[in-house]
Parts: C-alpha cells; structure tokens; sequence
C-alpha cells in the first residue's frame, strides 16, 4: 500500500500485528541456531482426522494419540477442525520430527491446500497455522501435506471417532498391531486454549513441553 503524503498513516490490523506477535514469541526463545531441512534430509509421516461426531485423532511410526473436542471449538468449519490434531501431533512428536521432512496426510483437500501455502484468508485458519508454524521452527522440521482418499485413512478416523476395538482390529487386518499399544493421550503433552470466537478476538495459546517440563506459552 502506498501513501499519497508523507504525513499519512497506514493502520495496522490484527492480522499484521498477530505476525509480529509470532516473530516476537520465536525470537525469544531461539537459541541462535537452526538445521538446515533439504530435499536429502530424512522424511517421515503423520496422519490426522477430525470428527464431528466425537473429536481428533492422529498416529505416527507406532505412536497414536485421540482428543476429544471441546465446547469451544464445535461450531467451527470442518477445516479449521482437522488442523487441529495437526498442531497437536507436530508438538507430542516434535523432537522426533527434528530435523526432518514431515509429510502430513490429510483427507481434507482445504487443509492440504494451506499447509502447501502456507496462508489462508481465514482468520481462525491463519490463528491455527501461526500455532503450527511456532511448533515447526521451535522443532526445526519442514512440513508439508499431501492427500489421503477418506476411505484409506481407516486409523486416524477410528481414532478421531473414538473407535479404538475397530482400530484395534484394523492394525491387526494392516499387520501393525505394535501400533496400538501403548496408546499416547495428548492431554499430558500439549495443551490447546482456545479463547474468544472467531473471527473477533481469537487467540490460540501454546503450551510446549519438553518431557514433562514445560518449554513456554505462547499466545498468538
């Protein structure tokens, strides 16, 4: 945008403020050093869903977690609901994913699509995103998505609609029954606070742990 004088003001709206809020919150806790992720760094993957009927789910190598949906989240679109249990995985298995290319699988093509862009109009998705977005640089990891057809997403979807015999015997049909045990509850690694209604006043507070000792909070 430009000015036709000098002495003319730009007003800064929330969404660029949020912006400086996240370099704010990054900056302070960067410990000056970064891994460079190339195209010959290491890949692994992570798959997610989101339920209307129950909550979220997510399961990566052999670890799995659920998370049943909250009050404060049940009116929003489904696709600010299925990145959710993304952020949430990117901060339980954030010291795995060091270093590394994370290819999220998504059955949401919405989702996919902002992940790649990195960007999306929506207030609450960019909210969402900048809370990811932290969790990625405090890790160090490159994340990008990739679609999953609904059908073959079995397993982040039992989870998500809290189906565990179902998911059981699935891993047992895919010959992964180490995958379902022991599970991993994400109510001891991260904690999501979601305050205000979007689109007026919406915040999202981070909580990282390192084990069991918080890193910081982080409100953006």
């Amino acid at each position: 945008m430009w000015l036709r004088r000098r002495h003319h003001h730009i007003r800064l709206n929330s969404e660029f403020k949020a912006d400086l809020a996240w370099w704010h919150v990054f900056a302070a806790h960067w410990n000056g050093s970064s891994l460079l992720v190339s195209k010959e760094s290491p890949q692994t993957t992570l798959t997610s869903d989101a339920s209307g009927q129950w909550g979220y789910g997510a399961w990566h190598n052999t670890q799995w977690f659920q998370l049943a949906r909250d009050q404060q989240t049940q009116d929003w679109h489904i696709t600010a609901k299925e990145l959710i249990p993304i952020v949430i995985a990117a901060v339980i298995w954030g010291e795995q994913l060091k270093g590394k290319r994370v290819l999220a699988r998504c059955d949401n093509t919405a989702v996919v699509a902002v992940l790649n862009t990195r960007y999306a109009k929506d207030v609450v998705l960019m909210r969402i995103l900048r809370c990811l977005f932290v969790v990625e640089a405090h890790f160090q990891f490159s994340l990008t998505s990739t679609h999953i057809p609904g059908v073959h997403n079995v397993l982040a979807d039992d989870l998500s609609r809290n189906r565990l015999p179902s998911f059981q015997v699935t891993c047992q049909m895919l010959i992964v029954p180490h995958l379902y045990y022991p599970p991993l509850f994400c109510s001891g690694c991260f904690i999501p606070i979601w305050t205000g209604h979007p689109p007026a006043g919406q915040h999202c507070s981070v909580l990282l742990f390192s084990g069991h000792s918080p890193i910081h909070k982080a409100n953006i």
